[in-house]
């Protein structure tokens, strides 16, 4: 199980207690959201606290300055999670050598197609991160290529239109390929493991207090 969490209006340090809160109530990863005007793959909640974190200056930087703080205190794996432009923005080397340094395991980049990982491929290999494959309801023969090169997780996702029927079958078409974990962050999609997100943030921002927090965790445990 993961959780979800971006700075949003709170500073790093804070943003750090909620992660380690996180942890405490049984988070196997933490995902953390790098801010973007128009992110794909993310519903409303997320979106508004994004527009919040933009407008309180929160950048990439400002992501892999609290990933450095986290490392001194827990090793548990980190991915981020952005759209592509951050990463082109920041250009591409940077950004995974900066992984790399700041202690980042893994980064999902849910706009950009299986078919055009490879242009930021070289740079997150020679730095060890992986890129988690995002996968959804398509052909078969697709599915099962982003499965036989999959690293760490799938990251299930789904658009409107897809039923919880479409999603058994993408996760059937995945493991009939392979064995590797499916991630989603839907609650009504049967799969490996859940990402808690909307929850997490919505508590957040009302200023719940840490405890709250690894409670709302555990009771998913």
């Amino acid at each position: 199980m993961g959780a979800f969490i971006t700075p949003g209006d709170i500073n790093v340090e804070k943003t750090e207690e909620y992660i380690l809160a996180m942890i405490e109530g049984g988070a196997d990863f933490i995902e953390i959201g790098i801010p973007f005007s128009d992110p794909v793959a993310e519903d409303a909640t997320i979106q508004e606290f994004y527009i919040k974190a933009l407008k309180n200056k929160v950048n990439t930087d400002t992501i892999f300055d609290c990933v450095k703080k986290l490392r001194k205190d827990t090793e548990v794996p980190v991915v981020i999670i952005t759209n592509a432009n951050p990463v082109f923005s920041y250009g591409i080397e940077k950004f995974f050598e900066n992984c790399k340094k700041a202690g980042v395991d893994a980064v999902i980049m849910p706009d950009v197609p299986f078919e055009e990982v490879d242009e930021f491929k070289g740079a997150a290999d020679k730095n060890e991160v992986y890129i988690i494959s995002a996968v959804a309801p398509t052909d078969e023969a697709r599915i099962e290529k982003i499965a036989a090169e999959a690293k760490g997780f799938l990251y299930a996702t789904a658009l409107a239109e897809n039923t919880v029927e479409d999603m058994e079958k993408l996760i059937a078409a995945v493991k009939s390929k392979r064995d590797i974990p499916v991630i989603t962050k839907d609650e009504n999609f049967k799969c490996d493991g859940l990402i808690l997100s909307n929850e997490i943030v919505k508590l957040i921002d009302r200023g719940m207090e840490t405890k709250a927090i690894s409670h709302f965790v555990k009771s998913y445990k």
